[in-house]
């Protein structure tokens, strides 16, 4: 009984919190709603290490309103959007070979295990910590090493989220270019999307496109990790892949909203929810960044990681001037 009332009042705290974020944007909108979700967050997260109890609920918010949030987001995409950028995916599966064949090859050069090198290569070109979990057990990677790579990745991907915004509004890019940065750069899907609309709507909604394109390529990193790193399947279990369920409703919401016009006429009611239902999941992910942690870990891991997010960033720049 106790752990449900605790689980009840982390709800209503992260909702208050959540609603606190659209006063703060209401009233001082330079930071935009997504950035002011992710703020309230951090400015809170001290607290709430004084109350364990909950960090259930929270976390719970984090996962799966995140998860709810992104099924939303394809409502929100027209068919047309995805039609004129299909081509950006092919250059995206090409950039995230790139970048792990890249990354064996130099990174033990600076004395990072091939396994870490994997990891954070795998994190920085597909999904953030998801990949990094998705592999990690296909590798022979210590517990440090997975732990690492997954501190790193979601630490830069925190710097990228508040700085991306503030770069590409004063570039004043095109929309599908801001996508392109924010989707296809971003590593940890929550803040990935928080960039994206951290920008502008458009943005949003086609960088979290971009972003949930880069989380179908969880197969072909897990295929890749089981070829090179040749680990028996007894020895790690079931070796089916599983897509996550949000990625199915996210393609359900995609096709109704865009193919039956009684469902388009909804469009705005989803957007709301869906809108609501991601900043109190960006909420919970400021709860949880621990800016100490990410300054207190081993100088390899950060050498390691700022090296792969370079060198994504620079084939990004490069897509970017060619085409």
């Amino acid at each position: 009984m106790l752990n449900r009332i605790h689980f009840g009042f982390g709800l209503a705290l992260s909702i208050l919190l959540t609603w606190l974020s659209y006063g703060a944007n209401h009233y001082f909108p330079i930071l935009g709603q997504a950035g002011w979700a992710i703020s309230i967050g951090l400015l809170f997260s001290p607290a709430l290490r004084h109350f364990e109890n909950f960090n259930p609920p929270i976390k719970w918010v984090e996962k799966y309103i995140l998860q709810l949030a992104i099924a939303f987001m394809g409502t929100q995409l027209l068919w047309l959007q995805v039609v004129e950028s299909k081509y950006f995916f092919v250059i995206l599966t090409l950039i995230a070979v790139i970048l792990m064949y890249t990354s064996l090859k130099i990174l033990p050069k600076f004395g990072i295990s091939k396994e870490l090198s994997w990891l954070l290569a795998g994190g920085e070109a597909v999904c953030g910590s998801a990949a990094i979990g998705a592999a990690s057990g296909l590798t022979k990677a210590k517990a440090s090493e997975i732990a690492l790579a997954i501190l790193m990745v979601n630490g830069l991907s925190t710097i990228a989220l508040f700085t991306s915004p503030v770069i590409l509004k004063y570039f004043a890019l095109e929309t599908e270019w801001n996508a392109w940065f924010t989707g296809g750069y971003i590593q940890s899907a929550g803040h990935a999307i928080a960039a994206s609309f951290g920008v502008d709507e458009a943005t949003g909604v086609l960088g979290t496109a971009f972003k949930m394109g880069r989380i179908f390529l969880l197969i072909p990193l897990v295929l890749f990790t089981k070829y090179f790193f040749s680990v028996d399947d007894s020895s790690t279990g079931s070796s089916r892949i599983k897509l996550p369920w949000f990625l199915y409703v996210f393609i359900i919401g995609f096709i109704l909203f865009n193919l039956i016009p009684a469902m388009a006429e909804h469009r705005d009611i989803a957007k709301k929810t869906g809108n609501f239902l991601l900043n109190w999941a960006l909420v919970a992910i400021g709860l949880h960044i621990s800016l100490k942690g990410i300054l207190t870990q081993g100088k390899s891991a950060l050498v390691a990681a700022s090296l792969v997010t370079l060198f994504h960033l620079i084939l990004l720049l490069l897509v970017f001037v060619l085409l």
